[in-house]
């Protein structure tokens, strides 16, 4: 009895089908108007969540390559009130425990503030980097604007930013004086070379001077000692190295922080960024299954006389359902498969080619964004995006069909209904 049951429902179900798709092929201008709303919103969908994904990894990208990186390590309390007497305890360790979670680009530094004099004087950041090491972390060298990188042979060099150098009246090639208290707090000060001009966020423009470790280290009489660790992983395993390390360093003696804990502005831009796109996916679907419920409906009215002969014939509801649910779901299925082709095959095509934001925006690092953005998504994206837009077209196609099932055949093919 159930064999039969299951075989009549087969062939109950394959006869609704074939009657869907023939009333489909039948009325192909009808067909494509009711596909088009889904296609256009997947595609549409598709190409903006693209560019978003490009545009705020493009954002945090440069945002941690400027300076901070991923990734610091301090000596407890270091980062909310800097002291060159709490350097870093056991900085071989650190680097151990970090190279043991899979970290292969880190850096040293010495952070402290100076008296910079020349022309002029000005307070300033000191950060001491590691010239060779630095690169793996940040693009520093990238944001030259005139002169040249920190030169190791040569450790009594540093860098400007454009700023700095203009309130302190110097350029490239001439001599800063930067006076600062060593670790005992004694006064001390060096005679520095400007090697290079920088330009960029975070204060590197006005508010920083980069010299190489060795010197400040000289300078401050902090023998091999340094205040932070600076580490650069990818988001993948950002968090995975996080808890590697809080696991291993003693809270008490270290604190661990990620990028979005030093600068949560960034962070929270972005997640305000992402729940407006969520309400805008939103009301997107919401517009395409509007649009396709109506084109439905109005198709749904203008076979009324179709309808009212299948069920005077004795169709019956549930059948006349049946065909118009398959309808719907051949139609949604034909929007989300043309839909996500042309979206992935629009985003492929400026993915190659790029979008050249400085057109619009001018100069696009004081926003962290590079000038050319090059779209893309994961696949989990296009998944989701595609089955999103198919559950709203299936939904906004099986009401006008459930509507339309509910008929009588009287009402079905009373010429004033």
């Amino acid at each position: 009895m159930i064999r039969v049951s299951s075989v009549t429902l087969f062939s109950t179900l394959r006869l609704s089908a074939l009657l869907a798709l023939q009333n489909l092929w039948r009325n192909p201008r009808q067909s494509l108007l009711a596909s088009l709303p889904g296609i256009a919103g997947l595609t549409a969908l598709l190409l903006l969540s693209a560019i978003n994904a490009a545009l705020q990894e493009n954002m945090v990208n440069n945002f941690q390559s400027q300076l901070i990186g991923s990734i610091q390590v301090h000596a407890r309390d270091f980062f909310a009130h800097p002291r060159l007497a709490r350097d870093l305890p056991d900085p071989h360790r650190v680097e151990a425990v970090a190279r043991a979670a899979g970290v292969q680009s880190m850096s040293p530094r010495l952070e402290s503030f100076v008296l910079a004099a020349a022309r002029n004087s000005t307070g300033l950041m000191l950060i001491a980097i590691d010239p060779r090491r630095e690169v793996r972390v940040t693009d520093l060298p990238q944001r030259l604007s005139a002169g040249q990188f920190l030169d190791p042979p040569k450790p009594w060099q540093c860098l400007l930013g454009e700023g700095a150098a203009r309130k302190l009246g110097i350029g490239v090639g001439d001599s800063v004086d930067l006076i600062s208290n060593d670790r005992f707090g004694a006064p001390t000060g060096e005679r520095f070379e400007v090697a290079g001009l920088l330009s960029g966020g975070f204060g590197i423009d006005a508010d920083i001077v980069f010299v190489p470790v060795d010197a400040a280290r000289e300078m401050l009489a902090m023998d091999n000692r340094q205040t932070n660790l600076v580490m650069r992983v990818s988001p993948e395993v950002e968090a995975r190295v996080l808890a590697a390390l809080r696991a291993e360093l003693p809270a008490e003696q270290y604190e661990v922080l990620a990028w979005h804990e030093m600068f949560p502005v960034m962070y929270e831009w972005i997640a305000v960024q992402r729940g407006f796109q969520f309400v805008f996916f939103v009301v997107v679907m919401l517009l395409v299954a509007a649009a396709i419920g109506n084109v439905a409906l109005v198709a749904n009215l203008n076979r009324r006389h179709e309808f009212g002969v299948m069920l005077a014939i004795g169709a019956g509801n549930r059948h006349l359902f049946r065909i118009l649910s398959l309808e719907s779901l051949f139609l949604a299925v034909v929007s989300s498969v043309v839909g996500t082709v042309l979206g992935v095959l629009v985003i492929d095509v400026l993915h190659r080619t790029g979008i050249d934001l400085s057109h619009w925006l001018g100069d696009t690092r004081r926003y962290y964004v590079d000038p050319i953005l090059r779209p893309s998504l994961a696949r989990d994206a296009v998944l989701g995006i595609g089955v999103g837009v198919f559950a709203f077209s299936l939904v906004a196609g099986l009401l006008p069909a459930w509507r339309s099932a509910r008929l009588t055949p009287l009402e079905a093919l009373s010429p004033h209904a």
